[in-house]
């Protein structure tokens, strides 16, 4: 006897929030650690507004220049990354205003102190919220490079260089 679309509906919804219980308890699981981690290394970049665990932990990559990743030639102090992401704004189009970042992608941006050609960072964004303008008021340390910054996020969100 054929299922109902009544029943495929009740059993995809059934199977969906298994696998909702499962990620929300991964992510958990993962966030635990994590947040005493990157509370006790980066203290002052977790101090600033709206930096979370998670956001915390792909920043790391811009402070920090690990002999095992030979592609990684950017290291900046961490109060140059937490005073960044404080004054990072994009300009949003929909809005027709600057607005603070709204994530990583947008970070990106203020880091690199510029705007992809392509827009990359921000590819999962309609393209009436995707940032066509940037704005930051924090002067860069010595040694800063746009080629540095693009080099780390595209390594660690792509897996591959730019």
């Amino acid at each position: 006897m054929p299922l109902s679309p009544d029943t495929l509906l009740r059993h995809a919804l059934r199977a969906l929030a298994r696998r909702f219980r499962f990620f929300t308890e991964e992510i958990t699981t993962h966030d635990e650690p994590l947040d005493v981690l990157t509370a006790e290394a980066v203290s002052t970049l977790r101090a600033a507004f709206g930096i979370g665990s998670d956001v915390a932990e792909m920043l790391i990559v811009a402070a920090d220049n690990h002999v095992s990743e030979p592609w990684d030639s950017a290291e900046y102090p961490t109060t140059y990354i937490a005073q960044m992401i404080q004054s990072c704004k994009v300009y949003i189009p929909l809005f027709g205003a600057f607005l603070r970042a709204r994530g990583t992608d947008d970070l990106a941006y203020c880091l690199e102190n510029s705007l992809s050609r392509v827009n990359v960072y921000s590819q999962s964004r309609a393209s009436n919220l995707r940032p066509i303008g940037w704005s930051e008021s924090v002067v860069e340390p010595a040694g800063w490079s746009t080629t540095a910054v693009r080099e780390v996020w595209y390594q660690n969100i792509y897996n591959s260089p730019p």
